[in-house]
């Protein structure tokens, strides 16, 4: 399997996120993918599976705390999420 990613950033935007990671750096072969999970409190996990970095999700709620993780792909299957990073939504008003 692979190893995980390095996160190197997780931005906030008005009502989005923006994830920022680097492959991993040990085995498991080509990474086809990724898989990206977020959490709230009180609301449904957000998942994506890009194919690279950066990834924008967007439409998110206003003022809430996220906190995400993000694994690598490859045809062996999926390998240990990266640490957790945090961050909150901006909103308008």
């Amino acid at each position: 399997l692979p190893g995980a990613p390095t996160f190197t950033s997780l931005t906030a935007g008005w009502y989005s996120l923006t994830l920022r990671f680097s492959p991993p750096t040990t085995g498991g072969g080509p990474i086809t993918g990724y898989a990206v999970n977020c959490t709230a409190p009180n609301r449904a996990t957000l998942t994506s599976a890009p194919k690279t970095s950066p990834l924008t999700l967007s439409w998110l709620p206003g003022g809430v705390t996220y906190t995400c993780t993000v694994a690598a792909k490859s045809a062996l299957g999926t390998g240990p999420a990266s640490a957790p990073r945090s961050a909150r939504t901006l909103k308008l008003f």
